[in-house]
């Protein structure tokens, strides 16, 4: 069940679509909404690139962060009032502010969250650091928004599957989502007898739930495999596709690429991962 979901506002372009997402799917699953915002400490700032500077300097460094933070503040908090005027009303809802580092505040958070929204990082290296940190070290779902898909309408899912603990993970999680639908499109990457065998044995446990079940198998080596995965989602009809996170190590995949690298950057559907 989706009781409790988490969404960061960083005050960065793109996180207003993971917020109205996040009301979208409160409502749906009449769920609470809690909306985080992480100030930076300034001291942090300074001790961490400070070492060897003048008092001035210091105190100039220390005010440009507080600086910073006020102007991310106001917009995070504009953000959210506009969302909960536009598309937040009988949602319950709470905002929170904390000051410390936005990746491991988050994680804390959604350890105790059913569900964490976050916008598709893109060229954010906060928003990524934030959105791998939540994913390794939460323990919980996070669903990725790219940017204009603000409203949700969970009626197709696509699952990325390759027989992995971490697609089997994420897939578990998913349940609520995938109850939520009436189509359930199982994705297989790869042309020998294990994928289609793997796939088949999901078709076939998932048979007698209350969607439609049907399967693809995609040919591999035509461009990276995200790429491969969300192409096949969108021609599918599906809004949104469930897979695995960081099968392989996170410093693997950004050496040699890896589907979870593919999604963060370029992900044009929502992503239910899990790892």
């Amino acid at each position: 069940m989706i009781r409790n979901i988490l969404t960061v506002l960083s005050g960065e372009a793109g996180a207003p679509d993971a917020l109205g997402a996040g009301f979208s799917l409160a409502r749906q699953f009449g769920a609470r909404l809690e909306v985080l915002h992480v100030a930076a400490d300034p001291r942090e700032a300074v001790t961490y690139l400070g070492e060897g500077m003048t008092g001035g300097l210091v105190e100039q460094m220390m005010r440009a962060v507080e600086e910073e933070n006020a102007s991310r503040a106001k917009n995070a908090r504009a953000a959210f009032d506009q969302a909960l005027e536009r598309v937040g009303k009988g949602v319950e809802s709470s905002y929170l502010t904390r000051i410390g580092a936005e990746d491991t505040v988050a994680a804390q958070h959604a350890r105790l969250a059913d569900l964490t929204v976050l916008a598709r990082p893109g060229d954010s290296a906060q928003g990524r650091i934030t959105l791998e940190a939540v994913l390794m070290g939460s323990g919980r779902p996070v669903l990725l928004i790219p940017p204009g898909a603000e409203s949700l309408a969970l009626k197709a899912a696509a699952i990325a599957w390759n027989g992995s603990a971490e697609a089997a993970r994420a897939l578990a999680l998913a349940t609520p989502v995938l109850d939520q639908c009436h189509r359930v499109i199982v994705l297989g990457v790869g042309e020998h007898e294990e994928i289609d065998s793997g796939v088949a044995s999901l078709v076939e446990s998932l048979k007698g739930r209350a969607f439609a079940v049907e399967s693809r198998i995609l040919p591999k080596g035509k461009g990276p495999v995200g790429e491969t995965l969300m192409g096949a989602a969108r021609g599918a009809a599906a809004d949104c596709l469930v897979m695995g996170g960081y099968g392989h190590s996170r410093a693997r995949e950004f050496i040699f690429g890896g589907a979870t690298a593919d999604i963060l950057g370029g992900a044009t559907l929502p992503v239910f991962l899990a790892h």
